[in-house]
């Protein structure tokens, strides 16, 4: 007989026998492996357009997909979620509403944008895209113009702002190429700003790095598949006992 796994039993799978620390080792060195490399040709990937009538719809159907800022949740390289979380939210078992950070962010960004549209001599908009290529991949890009791409980030406090502006962090930088990958682009920025001040820093894409996010996004949906499928097994034993 199979044996049916809970959803903390398949959250907490490693990865190819892979701890934390492991992964975030690897990931680092994935990074390091992208200095100087480009895209090869056709690797740009076409998106279409998603539009929602509230930020609840939005979020229902982010159930199924994987977005950017959860894609380094999925590689156990996020200081915010644990893999195991986010699969239970994507499980409806537990929720994410929101925090004083988050809210901040939200209320900085559309300002914050058309200050970075004067920097960059370009109009920007926000844009919801998913990847045909990989249609479980998902982007809410914060500035997407003509030629630019841009994610914004609004840190609580200076030292915050200080780390970010110096180095982006490796869980933001697999976001940015979460987000260059659904779009095809070959750079970003990223932006960071705090009490006046902003800092734009280009980063280029990468594809060992963006072939991490499909590996890792595609793993954590089977598993979520497979959690999904335990869940029902479970309840079809207790409507019939």
């Amino acid at each position: 007989m199979a044996q049916h796994q809970s959803p903390e039993q398949v959250g907490s799978t490693k990865r190819n026998g892979e701890d934390e620390k492991t992964a975030k080792r690897q990931h680092q060195d994935d990074h390091g492996k992208c200095s100087g490399q480009d895209l090869p040709e056709g690797s740009q990937l076409s998106f279409v357009r998603q539009e929602f009538s509230s930020e609840s719809n939005w979020l229902d159907w982010r159930m199924n997909h994987i977005g950017g800022s959860e894609v380094a949740v999925t590689m156990g390289l996020s200081p915010f979620c644990s893999r195991l979380e986010l699969l239970k939210r994507k499980l409806g078992m537990t929720t994410f509403k929101g925090n004083i950070a988050t809210e901040r962010g939200k209320l900085l960004e559309e300002p914050v944008r058309k200050i970075i549209e004067i920097r960059l001599g370009e109009d920007l908009e926000e844009l919801i895209a998913q990847s045909i290529e990989f249609p479980w991949i998902v982007a809410q890009i914060d500035g997407y113009g003509p030629t630019q791409q841009v994610e914004i980030k609004c840190p609580f406090n200076g030292v915050s702002f200080a780390k970010m502006a110096q180095e982006i962090p490796l869980h933001y930088k697999y976001q940015l190429q979460h987000q260059m990958l659904v779009t095809g682009r070959k750079a970003c920025v990223f932006a960071v700003y705090y009490k006046g001040e902003l800092v734009l820093t280009p980063y280029a894409a990468c594809p060992v790095m963006q072939s991490a996010c499909i590996e890792s996004s595609r793993q954590f949906l089977e598993d979520l598949k497979q959690a999904r499928q335990a869940s029902e097994t479970q309840n079809n034993l207790h409507e019939s006992a």
